[in-house]
């Protein structure tokens, strides 16, 4: 099998980033279809512009995504002499959290037009005509290759849109090159996802075309990031969210590495208004449901957000500090169980990993949760508290141990804010 995929989720973000999307309806020329001629503009790479037979079957498809075949009509076509259509059927029976999804992989032999490195790109673009009978939500993020001993794919945040019937969408977004290149690899991106949500039995499958998905060559080279921390006499930030691209530093994916069933974690930035415990901005986390992986039902499928040592670089050093506290809001219907990882860059005596810590705690509904681990429980685990390298939270179970009504209440909503050192 070429790769391990997992089954991605939605993302519900209101312009945290710098995005245009523009929509018209079929054959409005500029945004919307124009067929026929391909204008080569030396300031874009071409990713895939969907052509010829080839470039449609290149794509990678998952969780019975439907039929897929090349367009030649002008009307929805926005660049060359073809585009990509897309009838989505997925499968009714597996219900809500059952995604199809579509993988444009940008790595050879996979793809027509290789490029695996993005540093030089700063924006992103597509077009998309939604040709189904409904509003159609369709969120889209890329993956890294990267090196380590549990899990060799990162997963970036992804943003979700709202095609809207018989109209173009016409996606710009900013590619934040600074912000990336702390979780990932931006030299190894080897694909871009598009996930769609799965279809209710009374409807028709979507049929959307997808045409000229392409990236914008920045004019100067990335720069380093750095993330001034504010530091207190008692306190030493880690993340607060108060910047409106923080929630770009947040890794997501699954606490085990396996074939998934179930689809990944979200994460967006909640605006003050909202749930926000301190200053402007917290995390906000969709998790929807989970439970046993599909291929083997012993196991459970945990989502994972996580800060490594992008974030923790320049505050690995808690020796100072009493406790890493964090607060916790539980926007669900129930309380969650929470697992809080913590790991040090010291080797474990017994596995040779880097040394790790883990603490189980309840968050409960409708308020306000101080989570906090100690500096002298990370020393009785064996951990270097003055080499921090990664904060991980997974939510593997109920605290009371009941399987949730996954029906009537399918995104389980999480907020983190105040992430930091203390004395």
């Amino acid at each position: 099998m070429k790769k391990l995929f997992l089954t991605a989720m939605a993302l519900t973000l209101a312009a945290l980033m710098a995005f245009g999307v523009y929509g018209c309806g079929k054959g409005n020329n500029g945004n919307g279809g124009n067929g026929g001629t391909v204008v080569e503009d030396p300031n874009f790479v071409v990713i895939n512009d969907f052509e010829s037979d080839r470039d449609v079957m290149l794509l990678g498809y998952q969780n019975s995504f439907g039929k897929v075949s090349v367009n030649t009509d002008k009307d929805y076509i926005t660049s060359g002499g073809g585009s990509a259509r897309f009838e989505i059927w997925g499968e009714p029976s597996m219900g809500p959290t059952y995604y199809p999804t579509l993988n444009i992989y940008t790595d050879a032999p996979y793809s027509a037009r290789p490029k695996t490195d993005f540093t030089d790109i700063d924006e992103l673009h597509f077009d998309v005509f939604n040709a189904s009978e409904r509003d159609i939500e369709m969120s889209f993020g890329f993956f890294s290759e990267t090196e380590s001993p549990l899990n060799n794919r990162s997963y970036s945040p992804r943003t979700l849109l709202t095609l809207k019937q018989g109209q173009w969408t016409n996606f710009r977004q900013a590619f934040l090159r600074e912000y990336y290149a702390l979780n990932y690899d931006l030299t190894k991106v080897t694909q871009f996802v598009f996930v769609f949500n799965n279809r209710k039995t009374a409807e028709t499958p979507a049929v959307i075309y997808l045409d000229s998905f392409r990236a914008h060559k920045a004019e100067t080279a990335a720069g380093t990031f750095n993330r001034a921390r504010e530091c207190t006499e008692n306190s030493l930030e880690i993340l607060n969210f108060n910047d409106a691209n923080d929630w770009q530093l947040s890794k997501v994916g699954f606490i085990f590495f396996r074939y998934q069933g179930n689809p990944m974690p979200s994460v967006a930035r909640a605006a003050s208004g909202g749930k926000v415990y301190e200053g402007t901005g917290s995390l906000k986390i969709v998790g929807k449901p989970f439970g046993p992986n599909p291929y083997n039902d012993a196991v459970i499928d945990a989502p994972v957000i996580e800060f490594d040592e992008g974030v923790m670089n320049a505050v690995r050093d808690m020796s100072d500090y009493n406790k890493i506290s964090m607060m916790w809001y539980n926007d669900w219907y129930q309380n969650v169980g929470l697992g809080v990882y913590v790991t040090a860059s010291n080797p474990d005596t017994v596995t040779g990993l880097p040394a790790s810590f883990a603490k189980f705690v309840t968050i409960s509904v409708g308020a306000w949760t101080k989570v906090e681990v100690t500096k002298q429980e990370l020393v009785n685990a064996g951990l270097d508290v003055e080499n921090i390298i990664n904060i991980k939270f997974a939510w593997p179970g109920f605290s009371n141990g009941v399987e949730p009504n996954f029906t009537s209440h399918p995104d389980l909503v999480l907020y983190l804010d105040d992430l930091k050192y203390e004395k």
